[in-house]
């Protein structure tokens, strides 16, 4: 096969950096030959000797075909999260970028001389702040040549398969003040070791306020012999109970073996309040509450007692309400669309464990979500990646989505499909909180409006005398070397333009009707987070506001808030935003805002902002904490270059540590920075930056954020939600006593013992009911160490099934403690679940048994005739060794 190329005169590509004049370009057929033969690696070569701030990351590029990979002009795209410095490199590509994370490789003129047949060349860039993760290379890079379809480089398809080993702490640490190291075995068993290894299934997660029981009063339940008794004010809670239980739902009561729910003050000065009472007595069981929202809580409780016992119900009264009125979660559906049935799935979670703010991120700079029938460009355009050389017809890729639409980087929520998604949380009390992030992370709806705007040029040229509304979000162009956090340029609406405004009415009209069928809108955010300074220093409309009156990037988005709350306030609505979209050295007085409440979310609660949360606490703001070291799942759960994950906040954050944030004591959730290093608390509170709000009751709940980076299937979405989830449930309804110990010795012991019983609780109980509803929550990879040369294991939970392999993952067996003769031997670990079978990234062993004759036999306590036996176990790239030593008899050296 002879690769064939074309010569093109002058051509504009939009995904090019400008005019190409007489290049020539690949045909069809080359760009998929290329694209199915070239095997790329990459490798980073060190974190902690940076340059300017960047690492080296090698990527080697083999012709593994039998056609030599030509000079032409093509480019090979690809996404990276943190930036990469632009140059021309020595092996004779250049490295340059799109927006937004999207960078490509091309071949530099008279230098690139191709890559013949089975060579290859190594071309070094420079990776912004630090690679650490296998996930940090995201997948999917493409092949492109102008005039031709786009082909996904076949090696790249497969996420980490093309990432050579960090096997070195230069290369898994993120600089030299890093002192976290992936976890051995031996650190892996420790952390599992519990103390209380008491079998509890009967623990209710999240744990009620009152429980009160006799276990020595029981009473057999069976469900064909036991109904449930239809309620008229609770008709979607007996019928939800019915059919979760399979119990049968009759009109009239029966003498016994029945279950009732009644409206009836429960006596707590809470909605959400509800009482159970299981009698073995009566045999009966009753839920009383005074709102369908308490009701369907004790239905819960009531199921998962029921779902936890293998024999008789005993006696029990609860008496319970929630710790907080806000118990959310941030689902991220811009970066990576969740279709609507995992969101049905996810909602029915929420429900099981009494979460009840479903915060729906809608849009990003990645994609917009949501129809918009007045705008229709918001989704024709906004909603979809694609690699295109033709303005206005799609977002660049993202994320690793690729150049094609056919995967979770595109698509969006009907009308209908919304509406449904409000039935279904609506029916469950949950309410659908929906944002659109603005000004800033705003790149899909500003590049959907310049579609528009188009398109309304054209209509008037071609003499239209009555065009649709214009919304144009930005009147700035060309180039610009103001970033935001994820790289993008131009991606903040104008808060100069009255078309900006005009948009978001328009916007928040058309979301007040899309609920108000379904579930009435209350309270709209608008994320407000990001916004890069300078954005509009380049804008004409806002050339008035910043010279003329000397105002900065801060002053506009005030400006931009304001107008924008008024319109929420004249509708009725509340505004929501995130913190720091109203906080310059103070939080913007809340009296500021029309709104009724105002809602102020709070992520970054450290070191010298530690105290903000209290500033807008004590000015009036309702405040919800979501602090970025403990409940932002898109973090990885091990400090491990093989998990999935980010860690610009902290290195990790694994269940122990949701378990243990203490959101009326933020102080003593900080023990270290994100690099791992002691906070010195005495010396942070003597600068006067210590929490100290007087209205602590404006502190009204605890929201998870899951950020959709790395989740492009439901899988890997499960994968960094669950267990999680359940834990900051946890903590959101349910305040621990050990909370309120102000010795920190004796919290902490006491938190142990409950997390120990909690532990118990999720492996025998929780995520067997999890995995029978379909959710693939992580299985963390087992702990192991050595005891007297013998080879243990365990895992993080109860319940969950040890294998060994020895063979190189060939064939796999349930583990039991091994006693290996001398010689070497190496062995995979893994964890398997109960339920779905499913298993844990496996951990690899090298264990080196030596046995050798004591010499000294006076020794007594080995006696005589003994062998002293050595067992050494290595791990993590042979950067851990542990020794265990024995004795054995002679004849077996």
């Amino acid at each position: 096969m002879k690769l064939q190329y074309f010569v093109f005169g002058y051509f504009l590509a939009i995904l090019a950096t400008g005019p190409v004049a007489s290049v020539a370009t690949l045909s069809q057929s080359a760009v998929d030959y290329i694209a199915d033969n070239l095997e790329l690696e990459v490798a980073v070569r060190d974190n902690l000797n940076k340059t300017d701030g960047h690492v080296p990351v090698d990527v080697l590029f083999r012709n593994a075909g039998n056609e030599t990979i030509p000079t032409a002009f093509w480019k090979i795209f690809f996404y990276n999260l943190y930036g990469v410095r632009v140059e021309n490199l020595s092996c004779g590509l250049k490295v340059d970028e799109v927006n937004g994370g999207l960078f490509y490789f091309e071949p530099i003129p008279n230098e690139f001389k191709g890559i013949a047949i089975g060579e290859f060349i190594i071309c070094t860039f420079f990776n912004k702040h630090w690679t650490v993760a296998k996930t940090d290379f995201f997948l999917n890079w493409y092949l492109s040549s102008h005039g031709s379809r786009p082909k996904i480089i076949r090696s790249t398809k497969e996420e980490g398969k093309f990432v050579k080993d960090f096997d070195t702490p230069a290369k898994w640490k993120r600089s030299n003040d890093d002192q976290w190291n992936p976890f051995t075995p031996e650190e892996r068993y420790e952390i599992y070791e519990r103390t209380n290894k008491r079998r509890s299934k009967h623990r209710i997660v999240p744990k009620p306020l009152h429980v009160t029981e006799n276990k020595n009063e029981t009473f057999a339940f069976d469900r064909k012999s036991w109904v449930i008794i239809h309620s008229r004010e609770f008709p979607f809670e007996t019928q939800y109970l019915s059919d979760k239980l399979q119990v049968r739902k009759v009109n009239t009561k029966t003498r016994n073996r029945y279950i009732e729910i009644v409206k009836e003050n429960t006596g707590e000065q809470n909605d959400e309040a509800y009482i159970l009472n299981v009698s073995p007595e009566t045999r009966t069981i009753l839920i009383k509450a005074l709102t369908p929202k308490g009701a369907l809580h004790g239905v819960q409780s009531l199921i998962s007692i029921i779902e936890g016992h293998d024999g008789p119900l005993h006696k029990l009264v609860i008496i319970d309400k929630p710790r907080f009125r806000y118990r959310g979660v941030l689902l991220d559906t811009a970066r990576n669309l969740k279709p609507k049935t995992w969101i049905y799935k996810f909602l029915d979670i929420m429900s099981m464990y009494k979460l009840n703010k479903l915060h729906f991120h809608l849009s990003n700079d990645e994609g917009w979500r949501i129809e918009i029938p007045k705008i229709p460009e918001l989704t024709q355009v906004g909603s979809k990646r694609c690699h295109s050389d033709i303005i206005g017809e799609c977002l660049i890729p993202q994320l690793g989505s690729g150049p094609f639409s056919n995967n979770t980087g595109s698509g969006f929520y009907s009308v209908q499909d919304y509406r449904d998604i409000l039935k279904y949380a609506n029916q469950r009390h949950i309410e659908v909180i929906p944002e659109i992030d603005m000004p800033a992370h705003s790149y899909a709806a500003i590049t959907s409006m310049n579609a528009r705007e188009s398109k309304l040029i054209d209509m008037k040229k071609n003499g239209m005398k009555h065009t649709p509304e214009s919304y144009v979000l930005s009147d700035q162009s060309g180039p610009s070397n103001v970033y935001s956090a994820q790289r993008w340029k131009r991606n903040a609406m104008n808060p100069c333009l009255n078309t900006t405004y005009r948009f978001v009415e328009t916007l928040v009209d058309s979301l007040i009707e899309l609920h108000r069928p379904v579930q009435a809108l209350q309270t709209f955010h608008i994320g407000g987070d990001e916004v890069p300074e300078g954005v509009w220093n380049d804008s004409a409309a806002c050339q008035k506001y910043l010279w003329n009156h000397n105002i900065n990037t801060f002053q506009l988005q005030k400006m931009f808030n304001k107008r924008v709350s008024d319109i929420l306030a004249e509708k009725g609505l509340n505004l929501a935003l995130v913190g720091e979209a109203v906080y310059g050295k103070n939080p913007t007085k809340s009296a500021f805002f029309k709104n009724r409440n105002i809602f102020a979310y709070r992520w970054d609660t450290r070191g010298e902002i530690l105290n903000t949360p209290a500033d807008f606490v004590d000015d009036g703001y309702q405040v919800i904490l979501m602090p970025a070291t403990h409940l932002y799942f898109d973090i990885t759960q091990e400090p491990d270059p093989e998990e999935r994950g980010l860690f610009w906040s902290t290195r990790y954050i694994d269940e122990k540590k949701v378990f243990g944030f203490m959101p009326e004591n933020l102080l003593a959730n900080i023990n270290v920075d994100p690099m791992g290093n002691p906070i010195d608390k005495v010396k942070l509170c003597k600068e006067n930056i210590c929490p100290n709000q007087s209205k602590s009751y404006n502190v009204i709940g605890i929201q998870a954020s899951i950020w959709a980076e790395l989740m492009r299937n439901e899988e890997q979405f499960h994968y960094m939600a669950f267990p999680r989830v359940l834990v900051m449930a946890e903590r959101a309804w349910h305040k621990a006593p050990w909370e309120d110990i102000n010795d920190e010795k004796q919290r902490d012991k006491l938190k142990e013992n409950d997390w120990d019983e909690f532990v118990q609780t999720l492996g025998f109980k929780e995520l067997p009911r999890l995995e029978n509803r379909g959710i693939l929550h992580r299985v963390q990879p087992p702990g192991a160490r050595l005891e007297a040369c013998v080879l243990k294991a365990n895992s993080m939970y109860p319940n969950h099934i040890i294998e060994t392999s020895l063979d190189k993952g060939r064939t796999w067996v349930q583990f039991c403690d091994m006693t290996l003769q001398v010689g070497s031997h190496y062995v995979q670990l893994r964890t398997r679940s109960i339920i779905l079978q499913r298993t844990s990234r496996p951990i690899y062993i090298k264990l080196q048994v030596d046995e050798k004759p004591v010499t000294n036999m006076n020794n007594s306590e080995w006696g005589q005739n003994k062998c002293l036996k050595t067992v050494t176990l290595i791990s993590n790239n042979e950067f851990s060794q542990s020794l265990s030593f024995c004795n054995t008899n002679c004849n077996q050296c």
